[in-house]
């Protein structure tokens, strides 16, 4: 899911339960890194599997353009959690490059720990790089998360980010 390491994908068994939805279990490693920061790549990783699934966008060559999140409440990272995504029509963005708008929730004993709506860029662009060649522990060490309950990222222009 846009990671080079298999033990940096957080997302397992998923299945789509009708059309146009997905859901995956979600695993959290133990880690040092705030749980904010997993729970938002619990969510980065669902929402390229879903354009993945739904328009066969490669993870590889896909990234968040946009990214609101509405934490909900605490989530035990010892506990289970199951992601649902729902997918939209099929856009396109600025330069042409197909867009996949997602909306997330991720749950918790029956808890909605967070709620999110992102949208999927995707497709080769001239001269790109896979993404994701980053361990995920160095991408999220640099990650903030706050108490807040509102976090918003955008990008005006999405393109995979080099490899490292």
């Amino acid at each position: 899911m846009g990671r080079h390491l298999v033990g940096d994908v957080l997302l397992r068994r998923p299945v789509t339960p009708c059309p146009g939805q997905l859901a995956v279990d979600v695993a959290l490693p133990p880690s040092t890194v705030p749980a904010h920061a997993l729970l938002l790549e619990a969510v980065r990783q669902t929402a390229l599997l879903t354009a993945w699934r739904a328009y066969a966008l490669k993870p590889a060559h896909s990234t968040l353009g946009a990214l609101r999140v509405h934490f909900r409440g605490y989530a035990d990272p010892e506990l289970p959690m199951r992601c649902t995504a729902v997918w939209d029509r099929l856009g396109k963005d600025a330069d042409g490059r197909r867009l996949t708008p997602v909306t997330l929730s991720l749950v918790q004993a029956g808890s909605a720990v967070l709620e999110a709506t992102a949208s999927v860029g995707g497709g080769p662009v001239t001269g790109s790089q896979p993404c994701g060649r980053t361990p995920l522990s160095a991408s999220l060490r640099a990650a903030t998360a706050s108490a807040s309950s509102m976090v918003v990222i955008s990008a005006s222009r999405v393109r995979p980010s080099p490899a490292s």
